[in-house]
């Protein structure tokens, strides 16, 4: 239904569908359809980026969605209300990644603890 319209509002379009559908469709799916979103021609990148983070973080990957959120927050060209943002959820999602990787370090350990006994 959005034949005839610019390709920036094509894009929009496409971008808000995403939106809504962030937490029922696959996530390879919403990260094929948000790559092309956040090509540094689109003028939605930083949202698009944004959703990509949000996709990574329903995913369990911490990792990859503070580093994405870090490019935003890096970009002079970001929108200051996106490096925001993407300053805020890094640090949270960060933390986040930094917690289980120290509880993925302890399990090992723990699990060899239960066996000496």
């Amino acid at each position: 239904k959005t034949r005839g319209l610019d390709r920036p509002l094509r894009d929009l379009a496409q971008l808000l569908s995403l939106g809504q559908r962030l937490n029922r469709d696959e996530p390879k799916k919403l990260h094929t359809a948000l790559a092309d979103l956040s090509t540094k021609k689109s003028p939605y990148r930083f949202s698009a980026m944004e959703m990509e983070a949000l996709v990574f973080a329903r995913e369990g990957k911490m990792k990859e969605a503070a580093e994405r959120l870090e490019e935003i927050s890096t970009d002079a060209g970001a929108p200051g209300d996106a490096r925001t943002r993407a300053i805020t959820l890094r640090e949270f999602y960060a933390a986040s990644a930094s917690a289980s990787a120290s509880a993925s370090a302890a399990s090992p350990k723990q699990a060899e603890k239960e066996t000496l006994k």
